[in-house]
């Protein structure tokens, strides 16, 4: 079988890591999954936390959402010890392939400011622990995107935003080429089943 894009971006992975047949379902069969209300109003926070004059109200609003959503995100982007980029430096996105790599990664990241080796990752839901943030697949997969494209490992930092109330944990973690060594070994595996067509648990 050869594989279903020209890249493997963190949700492929995750997805047939934890589900191979609901992966083949969804990129073989073509079914697909409508997003959750939890996904949208995710995605509306992240669409504020990039853009400091997108509407999230009126958003929030047409997506049925009530005024105690709005409140969360009022919370969260003007929380003090949240931080924000410039527009120009979210939704950055690369794809690379290298250090062995058997078919090329997409990495999408909430934030990443070049200059400062700064990069930024944003969750809005129930709250991180530092043990997750430092063993988070998808922070490794673009501090490896980073180091392939760019020849360094950023400064990483997971910015945990309370669903209920909007209170942020920022939680700094770091990644090494031995951590990507790992990455590569999983990504390759998940390159070899999907050519020898296994989707099996």
């Amino acid at each position: 079988m050869k594989l279903p894009l020209p890249y493997i971006s963190h949700s492929q992975f995750w997805l047939f890591t934890n589900d191979p047949e609901e992966y083949y379902q969804q990129y073989y069969v073509a079914r697909t999954n409508e997003p959750t209300k939890k996904m949208i109003f995710g995605s509306i926070f992240q669409e504020a936390w990039c853009d400091r004059a997108y509407n999230y109200v009126k958003k929030l609003r047409q997506a049925g959402f009530t005024q105690d959503y709005a409140r969360v995100i009022k919370t969260a982007l003007e929380h003090p010890n949240t931080i924000r980029l410039s527009k120009n430096k979210t939704e950055k996105r690369l794809k690379v392939q290298g250090m062995g790599l058997k078919h090329p990664i997409l990495a999408i990241m909430d934030g990443f400011d070049k200059p400062a080796k700064h990069l930024i990752e944003n969750k809005m839901g129930i709250v991180w622990t530092q043990q997750r943030v430092d063993e988070a697949t998808q922070v490794t997969w673009y501090a490896l995107s980073c180091y392939l494209e760019f020849g360094f490992i950023p400064k990483l930092t997971l910015q945990s935003f309370n669903s209920r109330n909007g209170q942020v944990a920022v939680i700094k973690t770091k990644r090494t080429k031995e951590d990507f060594k790992f990455l590569i070994e999983a990504i390759n595996n998940m390159h070899d089943r999907i050519i020898a067509g296994d989707f099996q648990e």
